[in-house]
């Protein structure tokens, strides 16, 4: 939905969260009854996974059942694209600046990149038990929540490595400042 302004101030207003993509709201922003419903079951299957906007506000969403990510570009609301993948489960994904698409590869335990108009993919690494979360810096790290381990690791998505530096977690589930607990996302 979109954000509409409002006049005068709200006391009871308070900011829970920052944007991942830096948006400067008012203070009294607040939610538009006209604003564009993307997710219906006439556009995709009902086991939508994952999600991403960027910076031009396209939304794009995984339909893991369907294999594909489908895109709509925002303030317009209409159906941009949609990318099929011949992949087997896949669990997320990330679009990075440039726009190539990042996609955990799922049960087939690798993590290909995507470009921008293409459906012809390069492997960027290889991991056991697929990505819960992927984030990918402008620098071209690549973070990875691992599936079900309690860690977050990282290398680099501009090789086909299979090294793996442990970024956050200790494999064990736990509430110490160094463990995580079924973490669900990340965002570096």
């Amino acid at each position: 939905k979109r954000l509409t302004n409002c006049l005068g101030t709200n006391p009871y207003l308070r900011v829970l969260a920052v944007s991942a993509n830096k948006r400067i709201l008012s203070r009294c922003a607040e939610w538009s009854a006209l604003g564009a419903v993307v997710a219906q079951t006439d556009s995709m299957d009902s086991y939508v996974y994952d999600a991403f906007i960027n910076n031009n506000d396209t939304i794009y969403v995984l339909d893991r059942a369907k294999n594909q990510i489908l895109s709509w570009y925002q303030p317009t609301g209409t159906h941009h694209s949609t990318r099929s993948y011949n992949h087997t489960d896949p669990l997320s994904f990330f679009v990075t600046t440039t726009g190539d698409i990042v996609v955990d590869r799922g049960l087939d335990s690798c993590i290909s990149k995507y470009p921008p108009v293409s459906n012809q993919s390069t492997i960027v690494t290889y991991i056991n038990r697929g990505c819960k979360s992927l984030f990918v810096t402008t620098s071209g790290v690549l973070y990875c929540l691992v599936n079900n381990s309690h860690i977050v690791v990282r290398t680099s998505s501009s090789s086909n490595s299979t090294s793996w530096t442990l970024a956050a977690g200790t494999g064990c589930e736990g509430s110490a400042a160094h463990m995580l607990s079924e973490p669900m996302g990340i965002y570096v």
